[in-house]
């Protein structure tokens, strides 16, 4: 009984929760087992085509990536009427390798060098891709194309009828380091989205962008950017719930934002834009990821100040650096309010002893607080003891966990 024969007998649901696993170089090798195990994936619901694989981004020639993607054209054709409920595709920029001459010391040497091949723009391939899951239904989306401006040519970034998908519900993109173009708002503003999550990486954002999507997407409920470039972000949405924004510059000089129902933030940017999320009065998470370098401790108090609903409460080490000279007595003359609704609290205290104080505070006034984790280093050992030493003023489990080095 060979292979093939006895996969045949698993049920199609099966089959392909098993296939979604593959490779999609070794999905090609399936179909070529038996008629069952070729037609078995062109019914297949999940679709993931990771062109990322050094055989293909690292080859010496272009024959062996072409014909991959000539069988992905192929593949997609074959799928037909049947719905994609999932389709993502990771695309890496092709690299040859080119042996340069060069002299030392009058002696003719060679260096080996990787260059961007320009024989073929993959990209229009990758937006044939998108425009078939677009007509096939598809729910989830997620492109990672690390190309440069050269290869994506004259097509758009992300192609028109993505943001007319009535069935796409979360689309997360991700445009590597090389930003290739600016993400703009979609041509047509009138279309009423159904997308509840939207997730952007490495892309500059033109502001028109957000004025589409708030007018346009009525049930977005997650939104993250990361390492997003913007220099005004205007966001009204009251469906958006979760908020995520992080980027190590500070080119963002306008950020305003309307949500009512907004419950979830994490903040890497400019701390002094940060205030005007006090207008969400519904806030119970939050995440600060702030730089020393570029905000001392006032800023962040004030930051405190804003976040008066919060119940759980996430600092990063960097966060609390510059917060060592502020004993216990400083927080509490500070009167902040969020400290009371705290039920959970988060503490990365890496570097030396800047947050215990803190600690010790929200331990000593957090009537509600259920639980505080501490991630530390080996050597805070005896740091952490005024920790415990503190009087708790609730029942909350403290927690304590090494960082991984």
């Amino acid at each position: 009984m060979t292979d093939g024969f006895r996969f045949s007998n698993v049920p199609d649901e099966v089959a392909h929760r098993i296939l979604s696993f593959l490779a999609i170089t070794d999905l090609t090798r399936f179909c070529c087992v038996s008629k069952r195990c070729r037609e078995l994936p062109h019914s297949a619901s999940s679709l993931d085509f990771d062109l990322s694989a050094s055989d293909y981004t690292f080859a010496s020639t272009c024959e062996k990536r072409i014909q991959l993607l000539n069988y992905l054209d192929s593949f997609l054709s074959r799928h037909g009427d049947n719905k994609i409920q999932r389709f993502r595709v990771r695309l890496e920029c092709h690299c040859v390798e080119k042996k340069i001459k060069w002299m030392v010391d009058k002696t003719r040497s060679f260096r080996v060098r990787r260059e961007a091949c320009e024989c073929r723009k993959e990209y229009s391939r990758i937006v044939r891709w998108v425009e078939i899951a677009v007509r096939s239904g598809v729910e989830v989306l997620h492109l990672e194309i690390f190309i440069d401006e050269k290869q994506c040519g004259q097509d758009p970034l992300v192609p028109s009828c993505v943001f007319l998908c009535g069935s796409l519900k979360t689309l997360e993109l991700d445009f590597g380091m090389n930003y290739p173009k600016v993400l703009k708002k979609p041509s047509s503003s009138s279309f009423s989205s159904n997308l509840q999550r939207l997730d952007l990486r490495n892309v500059e954002i033109d502001e028109g962008f957000f004025e589409w999507m708030s007018s346009s997407c009525k049930c977005l409920k997650e939104l993250s950017l990361d390492n997003c470039r913007a220099e005004s972000i205007n966001i009204q949405s009251s469906s958006l719930e979760s908020f995520r924004y992080i980027y190590d510059d500070d080119d963002l000089s306008d950020f305003d934002i309307i949500a009512p129902n907004l419950k979830c933030v994490a903040w890497k940017a400019n701390m002094f834009v940060f205030q005007n999320v006090e207008k969400c009065t519904h806030l119970e998470k939050v995440e600060l990821l702030l730089q020393p370098q570029k905000h001392d401790a006032l800023v962040l108090f004030e930051v405190l100040r804003c976040i008066s609903t919060v119940k759980h409460l996430t600092l990063n080490h960097e966060t609390t650096r510059n917060c060592s000279k502020f004993d216990t007595r400083y927080w509490k003359s500070l009167n902040l309010d969020f400290v009371h609704k705290l039920e959970e609290v988060d503490i990365h205290m890496l570097i030396g002893s800047n947050a215990v104080e803190f600690a010790r505070y929200v331990l000593e006034h957090a009537q509600k607080l259920k639980k505080m984790r501490i991630v530390h280093t080996a050597e805070q050992s005896k740091v952490l003891r005024r920790v415990n030493e503190s009087k708790k003023i609730s029942d909350a489990t403290l927690v304590f966990e090494e960082a991984e080095e």
